[in-house]
């Protein structure tokens, strides 16, 4: 206070006395001092935490800028989570650990610090192009790049200091996450949902907390909330990302924020709805008392506060609904804390709690384990799957224009065309259904006796330039100027190659008698009336611009009164055995959608194909589909070899892989396969015996081993069962393949019950004896399946040279069956 007034006192003093100038000067060694002695003298327009930066010495500000220090937030968002998984641990009717909330907040500042390290080192080059983060220390030049390294080997080596203090189950869990922290910076640069990846790794102290108490994980307890806080973070990072949108779009960098664009309300709703039934369904699991689900409302009531009022478009707006995320943290927080204290007062109801809540937590963890993780897992990898199979290749027409996109090599890929389709633009027209092929068409006409004697018109599911259409108004061949083709307008579609209309007429379509044939017609572009389509935009207004790959579209007849469409059906070998194309008088025929993939018109200015980018849901549910697809109307090719389900156990008969020079021929191992068939038929023996003998009555004490491998043989034979007899009822073509899933069950089912032989065998002998007699029974079951892998393996490796009936051939005299064709 004295060194205030004394302050004062001179400023009245020098100003009544001295000029402006003088005064700054004399008056700027003492706000020097009181700034180092206050701290906020004269910053009372800063945060604290950017007070407390900035009276730092100068040569460390720029580390602590690196860690974001003077900007906390990222640091309470980190540590809320393992707040949350603290206090739901915490006993009934106490409150959480001191200690380890301590011990958390410090490692929560700490690995913030190294994420924005791992941060700025990973995306300095991009930082600098972005007007919010071109001022930080990697991007200034305050930090330099080896310096960051010493920085960050010392950030983890602290974060590993405090991780030890954990038990070991819980080293080993946050050891774990460290893929993640490490990953997340990298993600930006190759898919659109970053802050997916950000929320598993920001939101792992829910599992960390929670075992660092239990000293494990309670699935049902901490599954959901670590979801709800997944949730959490995709809504906050999102609006987060707004700030940026603009940016991230010239430089190519993705996040959510520019997937779900105008849409953004609209999905951080529907994440929000998913976060508040994962927070309810963990306080129910966890037995929580009224005050947790009071903080439950008013988590739910600031959310939607926040998403009512936001305003993507004010990057100011942004980063306060932002920044109030450390509120939800703390409702939250307060809401355990509270919830766990007073279940001492809510006693215990041992007919729903100790029973029902049982109940209801082994359904959830039996859900989650065998229900939900698989299919996680199963996503994970159909992810990487699509990652690092993304090249081109011959099957890329099954898909859609935006999946093509995606596939380095493909025409589409890194493609720019215009977005508006013009009158006199070359186009091609790729069918919506899935695995649809494009429109096309060759010299070849329709044979006699099939409609008209015209041009073929079909789909084919490879490019070509048999595909390509010219747009042309219909009642001019003038294309000069820029005309814009609309929802509701007239066109002719003339092939490009052979300069003739597409065309339909009141004939029978090739195999669908109901519908119409749709031919190429005319000479040098000219034809007659039925040439003329109308084209309309499903889901617009008629005037509506018809674009490149979004627009869904539709051809009706003018004459006709009929739809573009195709059956899908495949045609003769006069057609090449592409598909049908038909014009469907029910003119909601599901398959008459179309839409524009190359879109050739130089007098428009093009735009990039990633904006039509699918996200990797679209893209798993697309390629699902178009694999159901092909593998309900595969057809067997001519000459090659099928089979029927009779044919599997008894290997009938093998597999042709290569005919060539060099031959692979896919046949099962004879004498595995020959051995499960028996052992099958022994343990449907045994089981049938032993279920008569119980039911007349007669009771005979087996050993609990012996029922144990009754028991499992059982469930196997169930599992050969459910992967083989359904094939009996599929009317598609077959493999020899298709038995091998079966396989696994029977071969198991035989290993068990050779184990209980090697066993049980021994026991008729003298124990000396006896064990000679096992080891001598386990050799020679491992010496046949060694030595009849040996006889077989050139089917398998490849062979060439001699066939199998040629004396000097390694497979002579292993032809075992007529049927074996090697």
């Amino acid at each position: 206070m004295l060194a205030l007034r004394t302050a004062s006192s001179l400023i009245r003093v020098v100003n009544f006395r001295a000029p402006k100038t003088k005064v700054r000067t004399l008056l700027s060694p003492n706000i020097r001092y009181i700034s180092k002695t206050t701290i906020f003298f004269n910053n009372k327009n800063e945060t604290l935490p950017v007070r407390i930066v900035g009276s730092a010495p100068k040569s460390v500000q720029p580390y602590l800028k690196l860690m974001r220090l003077d900007k906390p937030i990222g640091t309470w968002l980190l540590f809320w989570p393992c707040g949350w998984g603290i206090a739901s641990a915490a006993a009934p009717g106490c409150f959480p650990d001191p200690y380890m909330l301590a011990l958390f907040g410090t490692g929560a500042v700490i690995m913030r610090g190294a994420g924005c390290t791992i941060n700025d080192m990973w995306d300095r080059d991009i930082d600098s192009k972005v007007a919010r983060t071109k001022d930080r220390p990697l991007v200034n030049g305050d930090v330099s790049m080896k310096a960051a390294w010493v920085f960050l080997a010392g950030q983890l080596s602290l974060g590993l200091a405090v991780l030890l203090q954990l038990n070991w189950y819980s080293v080993f869990l946050g050891a774990s996450s460290m893929g993640l922290v490490i990953s997340y910076p990298l993600m930006k640069r190759f898919t659109y949902w970053p802050q997916l990846v950000l929320g598993l790794t920001f939101n792992w102290g829910v599992l960390l907390g929670y075992s660092a108490i239990k000293g494990h994980v309670d699935l049902p307890v901490c599954l959901p909330l670590y979801l709800a806080s997944v949730c959490w973070t995709i809504i906050y990072d999102t609006i987060y990302a707004h700030q940026d949108r603009a940016d991230d779009y010239k430089l190519g960098i993705k996040s959510t924020a520019l997937k779900f664009d105008r849409d953004t309300k609209l999905w951080l709703s529907g994440f929000s709805a998913v976060m508040m039934g994962g927070v309810v369904l963990s306080g129910i699991m966890n037995e929580m008392a009224w005050p947790y689900y009071a903080s439950t409302a008013l988590v739910a009531s600031h959310l939607a506060s926040q998403l009512f009022t936001l305003n993507i478009d004010n990057a100011s707006d942004c980063s306060n609904k932002f920044v109030s995320n450390a509120q939800v943290g703390l409702i939250l927080f307060c809401g355990i804390v509270l919830g766990n204290y007073f279940k001492k007062d809510k006693g215990k109801k041992e007919n729903f709690h100790s029973a029902n809540m049982d109940t209801v937590k082994h359904l959830v963890s039996r859900g989650i384990c065998l229900i939900v993780w698989p299919i996680l897992l199963y996503i994970t990898f159909f992810y990487i799957h699509l990652s690092v199979l993304n090249r081109s290749g011959n099957g890329d027409g099954f898909y859609s224009s935006a999946f093509q996109s995606q596939l380095i090599g493909n025409s589409l890929h890194n493609a720019s065309m215009p977005r508006q389709v013009a009158y006199g633009a070359i186009i091609t027209l790729k069918n919506h259904r899935t695995g649809g092929g494009y429109l096309h068409s060759h010299y070849h006409l329709y044979p006699e006796n099939v409609g008209a004697r015209q041009q073929q018109i079909t789909t084919y599911t490879h490019k070509d330039d048999n595909n390509k259409w010219l747009v042309k108004k219909y009642n001019t061949e003038d294309t000069s100027g820029v005309t814009i083709v609309r929802s509701g307008d007239l066109v002719r579609l003339e092939h490009v190659p052979t300069r003739r209309n597409l065309h339909s007429h009141k004939e029978q379509a090739p195999i669908t008698k109901k519908h119409y044939q749709v031919t190429g017609y005319g000479e040098n572009g000219t034809g007659d009336a039925n040439d003329v389509w109308k084209i309309t935009v499903i889901g617009a207004k008629d005037g509506s611009e018809v674009t490149a790959v979004s627009s869904k579209l539709k051809f009706v007849h003018y004459l006709q009164s009929c739809i573009l469409t195709t059956s899908g059906k495949q045609l003769p070998k006069w057609a090449y055995e592409q598909q049908e194309v038909s014009c469907n008088p029910n003119l909601r025929d599901p398959h008459g959608v179309w839409n524009v993939e190359e879109n050739i018109f130089e007098k428009l200015p093009n735009v990039s194909f990633e904006v039509y980018a699918p996200s990797f849901l679209e893209r798993f549910f697309e390629s699902h589909a178009v694999m159901f697809q092909g593998n309900a109307g595969l057809k067997p090719k001519e000459g090659e070899i099928t089979s029927r389900p009779w044919q599997w156990p008894i290997n009938y008969r093998g597999q042709f892989f290569s005919g060539s020079s060099y031959r692979v021929y896919l046949l099962g191992n004879p004498v595995i396969w020959w051995a499960n068939i028996i052992f099958l038929l022994v343990f449907v023996f045994v089981f049938g015996a032993n279920a008569i003998r119980q039911q007349r009555g007669y009771i005979k004490s087996f050993s609990e081993s012996h029922k144990e491998k009754l028991v499992a043989c059982a469930w196997l034979f169930l599992g050969w069962l459910l992967h083989y007899v359904p094939f009996w009822a599929m009317g598609r073509v077959l493999y020899f393949h298709h038995y091998f899933p079966a396989l696994l069950f029977s071969s198991m089912i035989t290993g068990i019950i050779i184990d209980y032989l090697l066993e049980e065998i021994p026991k008729f002998f003298t124990e000396k004896t006896g064990n000679v007699v096992y080891h001598t029974l386990v050799a020679l079951v491992l010496s046949t399946v060694v030595y009849s892998f040996y006889l077989f393996a050139p089917l398998t490796y490849g062979m060439s040279g001699p066939n199998a009936n040629e004396p000097n051939s390694t497979m002579y005299g292993l032809k075992w069956l007529d049927t074996w064709e090697f």
